[in-house]
């Protein structure tokens, strides 16, 4: 038993206490269990001395850990506690104009897994005043994959996507995936009172994908009062246009020109 060990690397700084590491010679056997306290923790700079490699993901962590499991000769060594983290971003490529979403500060609580192909996670996930719940898996051969579920998101909560301005509320549920060249962004939206930029879209559902620069909205449904619309709208980050494609089966002209109410004086 080792009563306490820091490590402190280009990631960070991690304080590991009360360390027990057992250990058989015939076979060969070695396991650990460990309190771990992180102050600061680079995830990207982590992932890229694990030999990850330099994924589109960033995240600053600290947090209280409990941990423990096998070494050797099968690496499972499993942490649950309680984390917080800021700036979370996630790009489709390494430099800061390529991010994707952005959060300003997220909490979890949940466990992770390390073994010598990947590192998993299972968490309820807390943003601000949102929860929700995710689970992913980072690959050391290839890259990531994260999905996400909250029944309720306010998307003033969300700090950047893609450029384009969210308002409203939403149920959300979807998943992002990449690796060191490029992610992407799938995403099932149900929610009210929503802005799209400047465009009032009241109560509505839709698919979001983005992907190599290009942002869509799939199968937009829409209801603004008593009307009802039905839209596809195509968002190129790049180029910064905006392409919509729909129309209005039921509809009041007063209820369908409030979409513009912040654009055009009414």
């Amino acid at each position: 038993q080792i009563p306490s060990l820091n490590i402190t690397n280009d990631a960070g700084l991690i304080d590991l206490k009360t360390l027990i590491l057992k250990w058989n010679l015939k076979p060969l056997q070695l396991s650990l269990e460990s309190k771990v306290k992180a102050d600061y923790l680079d995830l990207n700079r982590l992932l890229i001395l694990l030999n990850i490699g330099d994924l589109p993901l960033e995240l600053f962590l600290k947090g209280d850990l409990a941990c423990g499991g096998p070494l050797y000769p099968d690496l499972q060594f499993k942490c649950g506690g309680k984390i917080h983290g800021d700036s979370l971003e996630i790009r489709k490529g390494p430099l800061v104009k390529d991010t994707i979403v952005r959060l300003d500060e997220m909490g979890a609580s949940g466990d992770f897994t390390v073994t010598s192909k990947n590192i998993s996670y299972n968490a309820d996930v807390q943003v601000k005043d949102d929860q929700g719940r995710s689970e992913g898996v980072i690959s050391f051969a290839d890259g990531f994959k994260i999905s996400f579920f909250t029944p309720r998101f306010q998307f003033k909560n969300l700090r950047y996507l893609v450029g384009l301005k969210l308002e409203g509320e939403a149920h959300l549920e979807g998943n992002t995936q990449g690796d060191s060249h490029a992610a992407t962004l799938d995403m099932n939206i149900n929610g009210k009172d929503l802005f799209l930029s400047q465009f009032y879209l009241g109560q509505a559902q839709t698919s979001l994908n983005y992907k190599k620069g290009i942002l869509t909205f799939k199968n937009l449904v829409g209801k603004i009062g008593g009307s009802e619309y039905k839209a596809n709208v195509e968002v190129d980050a790049v180029q910064s246009l905006i392409q919509v494609d729909g129309g209005a089966e039921k509809a009041d002209v007063k209820e369908i020109m409030s979409a513009f109410q912040r654009l055009v004086q009414l």
